[in-house]
């Protein structure tokens, strides 16, 4: 059975979007999740989002260029503390596909596929189902 990886910054007892994916996929894989709360349904394991949390060198950069510079920290910028909170995660889970909810989570996971050889999937949550109904084409004209 191939082992899905799912990493959010929401709640996952009460996120539509995330719980949808959960639902769809329970029977057929090993979940593994990354999120605020522990989820609704029953998964191989749960790690809290606290666990990876921004670096305190990243946090004082971030600071640093926000209030002096003007500026926010590149977005080449990996933050090494919570690479290696995300590191320890993946060794212990060893997933086959990582499903990422949160933009600001793709570069990190993007960063480790190679090494862990996983396939990354981003969910943008921006698909409006009515986006091609013809009363919606009318509407935007």
């Amino acid at each position: 059975m191939k082992k899905v990886l799912i990493i959010t910054d929401r709640t996952l007892h009460s996120a539509p979007r995330v719980i949808r994916t959960i639902d769809a996929l329970k029977n057929e894989f090993e979940l593994f999740t990354i999120g605020i709360t522990p989820p609704a349904f029953e998964v191989a394991a749960h790690y809290s989002r606290k666990f990876i949390k921004e670096g305190f060198t990243y946090r004082v950069l971030r600071k640093i260029n926000r209030d002096y510079r003007g500026k926010y920290i590149p977005d080449n910028y990996i933050d090494r503390g919570k690479l290696y909170r995300i590191k320890k995660i993946l060794d212990a889970v060893e997933p086959d596909i990582v499903i990422c909810h949160e933009c600001f989570d793709v570069p990190y996971m993007a960063h480790l596929k190679k090494r862990y050889q996983y396939k990354l999937v981003f969910n943008a949550h921006e698909y409006y189902p009515l986006e091609f109904d013809e009363r919606t084409e009318r509407a935007s004209t």
